[in-house]
């Protein structure tokens, strides 16, 4: 999945970012947007377990996850770009 979807993704998003912006503020970024679903997943996690999580939080989650996982690729693969 990495070689197919995943690395050609990151190509294409590290084209689309600016070149002055630094590659570790690309991951802290993502890290902000996980801090961010955290504290919504403590806000409004249910507190009784018969209660149902709300849809909203659980699309917030994975899209924070998959943000970070593409965001952190991109990161590597403009430190390259920049060496080169």
């Amino acid at each position: 999945m990495y070689e197919y979807f995943l690395s050609p993704f990151a190509d294409y998003l590290v084209g689309r970012l600016p070149f002055w912006l630094a590659p570790n503020l690309i991951t802290l970024s993502a890290f902000g947007m996980l801090v961010v679903a955290l504290i919504l997943c403590l806000l409004f996690m249910p507190k009784d377990p018969e209660e149902v999580v709300p849809n909203w939080l659980c699309y917030i989650c994975s899209f924070a996850v998959f943000a970070y996982q593409n965001l952190d690729n991109c990161d590597g693969k403009q430190v390259t770009i920049l060496i080169i």
